[in-house]
């Protein structure tokens, strides 16, 4: 029996947790705001399969963005709940310019953009926030 309490031991199914549960917040806002999928304003019913549709690339986003963010802020010693939230502004907001084209950059389409960069960087944001809250529960960053 070691000297190690129990709560010491790094839990590794709560980081897993949070990078699945990440994805729920822009799955759910692009279906929301894709009325051209079939989603009826105010209408959870038709909101819930197209959320389900939209997760796997949600998922590979935050994969692939969180991931690679948690690994940089991991080996810097700065993962905190900002850097996390700033990670997710960061990246959600890079890849809404990339899948338009970086059009939003040219001063005539900047404003038009905007908007739908902000809702996009507040979502990665929040999924930023969810992985570190997975982070900090799981106890990695003590061991």
């Amino acid at each position: 029996m070691g000297s190690e309490a129990a709560g010491d031991n790094p839990r590794p199914a709560w980081l897993i947790a949070g990078f699945l549960a990440a994805p729920l917040a822009p799955a759910f806002v692009l279906a929301a705001r894709s009325p051209g999928l079939g989603v009826e304003p105010g209408d959870m019913a038709s909101l819930l399969p197209i959320a389900a549709l939209l997760y796997l690339p949600s998922l590979f986003s935050v994969a692939l963005i969180g991931g690679l963010a948690l690994t940089v802020l991991h080996r810097l010693k700065r993962v905190r709940w900002w850097s996390g939230l700033l990670a997710g502004f960061v990246g959600a907001a890079l890849l809404s310019y990339l899948f338009t084209g970086f059009r939003g950059l040219e001063a005539q389409w900047f404003m038009a953009d905007l908007t739908g960069a902000l809702v996009w960087a507040a979502c990665g944001a929040a999924a930023g926030l969810i992985v570190w809250l997975g982070w900090r529960l799981s106890g990695i960053e003590k061991s």
